[in-house]
């Protein structure tokens, strides 16, 4: 089964949060569900920030996150992904919730360009022929 890639764009400018997907993948939604800054626990001048994106692609797709690419000054920390689980009917709505911790290194502001990079596949078991990746 062929496996796509793509990158979706996020722009954080002062709290406000901007997100483009590419036009190829005008099927997956996506959404910044959640930016939250969190003290560091280990240096109290640092603060940490979890960042949640939400997509929804039809079941049996999914997708995985291969990275995410951050301003100059910015790290990612480390990312995680919840999956809507393979329980459910063949072109339902599958949503999954991707959560990156971000380090800011002591940046003022995470403001600056952000690219998810992604590949879009089948989950597996799915049934032959129900998933169809689509063109990036």
């Amino acid at each position: 089964m062929p496996i796509i890639r793509s990158t979706i764009v996020l722009a954080i400018f002062s709290a406000a949060l901007l997100l483009q997907t590419a036009p190829a993948l005008s099927e997956v939604k996506a959404a910044i569900t959640q930016q939250v800054n969190e003290l560091n626990k280990k240096n109290p001048e640092m603060v940490d920030s979890r960042i949640e994106i939400t997509t929804i692609v039809k079941h049996p797709e999914r997708i995985k996150v291969l990275g995410l690419k951050t301003p100059t000054g910015i790290k990612m920390k480390s990312k995680s992904t919840k999956d809507c689980g393979g329980n459910i009917a063949v072109g339902s709505n599958c949503k999954q919730r991707h959560n990156f911790l971000l380090d800011a290194n002591k940046q003022c502001r995470l403001d600056g360009k952000y690219a998810m990079k992604i590949m879009i596949s089948c989950a597996k078991g799915a049934p032959k022929g129900a998933c169809k990746p689509r063109k990036a």
